[in-house]
């Protein structure tokens, strides 16, 4: 609906000739014509009444039609003309192509040219050059980004018919991101990312895989099966099941470490214990303990995997965009590099026994908040309902201090594609939510919170330069992702 809107907005600016510019005809019907009735031809002439000379620039959404030249310049009071060509060859159907039409006149920065008929006895497209090169492993995931036009024929038949084939011939997924450039914000979206790139923009569709960039139908045909030979053959790029650098092992060892860790930071295990404490206090037993503990570390999970989420899908949005992608990369490496070092002066501090003093920890308004919240639902009756709210309202008010390693990972993730992110999701937090289990088993068990927190005092600057290296890790993959 927002394509149709979009359209009729445009057509209308060029057909009311507003602003002193006119163009004629106003839109192109062909009516009924034959795929192989061979190239048809119409010529535009364009008037320049605005009392200045404008520039007009020609950009074609499908490969099938084209203009003789890509720009012309208009004086005042003058007429210009241009010849359309379409070759109807690969299409069947009702037929619906836009020519953008683009001037320097600011009050009419960009417009639609309508070019409508209906193509009959379609001949069978060709599918991308023949390449009988196997590729080593199977199951690899190729990620996509392809601009086109709803209306395109060949767009529908590369996408439903190309691509399939291709999975099935080089035994691969590929991930396609479909992007309508129709949709005025896909379009400048468009025009960043080619700016970005140093590139012109010379026809629709436009592919990008990795860093190649393909216009048109059929420099797309003739070069995507190469390119993703080329791409999947690179060890270092391999992507096997959603994950980089060819194994699932070494994908998951640095996300399921950084959640095990993250999971014994000492802003989590403070809070921890001081759960435990309230629900002895109140009364509870080890059974009553256990129960809410495993409510609790449920709600945890499903809360900071739900945050993951929202995160994940806001940076994948923004990686679209190579600028904002650098500088949220680099504020991460520096950030990662920040807080390490603040890690390892908490290692000095509690090696010289003034834990008390450590810098990286929750602030103290935060701390009395999830005190106060932890008092408030240890005294419910309701066992489940308060633990589920305890545990949701707990991680919202410690993602201050379990964001530091909980975001970084995520800016990783992004790289491994959407489909293998949720699983590593899943195991981030499946990791995170161990030591919390564990420790509510140990009581249930018969240890006493005592003993577990004198556990945790010592162990607190073995946690503190662990988490300094995992830092320093982690801006290590963060800088060459």
């Amino acid at each position: 609906m927002k394509k149709y809107i979009v359209v009729i907005l445009f057509t209308s600016i060029i057909s009311l000739q507003l602003h002193a510019l006119s163009i004629s005809p106003t839109f192109w019907d062909m009516g009924t014509i034959k795929n192989e009735a061979g190239i048809q031809t119409l010529k535009l002439e364009i008037h320049n009444d605005t009392g200045k000379e404008i520039k007009v620039d020609f950009i074609s959404t499908c490969d099938c039609l084209t203009s003789e030249i890509d720009s012309l310049t208009i004086q005042p009071d003058n007429t210009s003309s241009v010849l359309f060509s379409f070759d109807p060859i690969d299409e069947s159907g009702n037929v619906s192509k836009f020519m953008i039409i683009r001037t320097t006149q600011q009050d009419l920065p960009k417009a639609l040219f309508e070019v409508t008929g209906k193509v009959t006895e379609i001949k069978e497209s060709n599918t991308s050059q023949e390449n009988t090169t196997l590729l080593k492993n199977e199951n690899k995931v190729i990620n996509i980004k392809y601009y086109f036009s709803a209306g395109c024929v060949s767009c529908r038949y590369f996408l439903e018919t190309t691509i399939p084939s291709l999975e099935k011939k080089l035994n691969i997924n590929i991930e396609i991101e479909n992007l309508d450039i129709m949709d005025s914000e896909v379009y400048e979206e468009y025009i960043s990312l080619l700016t970005t790139k140093e590139a012109e923009n010379i026809a629709f569709p436009s592919l990008f895989i990795e860093d190649n960039l393909f216009q048109g139908d059929k420099e797309i045909s003739n070069n995507l099966e190469q390119a993703i030979v080329n791409y999947t053959w690179d060890d270092d790029r391999i992507v096997k099941t959603g994950t980089i650098i060819g194994t699932v092992s070494i994908s998951l060892i640095p996300v399921f470490l950084a959640g095990l860790l993250d999971g014994i930071n000492p802003c989590v295990f403070s809070t921890l214990l001081f759960l435990i404490s309230s629900l002895t206090l109140a009364g509870k037993k080890r059974k009553e303990i256990l129960i809410i503990g495993i409510f609790f570390t449920t709600a945890v999970f499903v809360t900071y995997y739900l945050v993951g989420l929202g995160l994940f899908q806001g940076l994948r949005s923004a990686s679209v965009f190579p600028l904002i992608a650098d500088i949220i990369k680099y504020i991460l490496i520096i950030f990662l590099l920040l807080i390490s070092i603040l890690s390892l002066y908490d290692y000095i501090q509690i090696k010289r026994g003034r834990a008390v003093k450590i810098s990286l920890q929750l602030p103290k308004f935060l701390k009395l908040k999830i005190h106060g919240v932890i008092r408030e639902q240890s005294k419910s009756s309701s066992i489940i309902i308060g633990s589920l709210i305890l545990g949701v309202m707990v991680s919202v008010f410690e993602l201050a201090c379990t964001g530091q390693v909980y975001f970084p990972t995520i800016a990783y993730l992004v790289k491994l594609g959407q489909g293998s992110a949720y699983f590593y999701l899943f195991v981030y937090n499946l990791s995170f939510i161990i030591p919390l289990f564990i420790v509510f088993i140990f009581i249930y068990k018969g240890t006493g919170s005592q003993a577990i927190t004198r556990f945790f005092q010592n162990n607190m600057g073995v946690m503190k330069i662990s988490l300094s290296l995992l830092f320093i890790v982690l801006a290590g993959i963060v800088y060459w992702m």
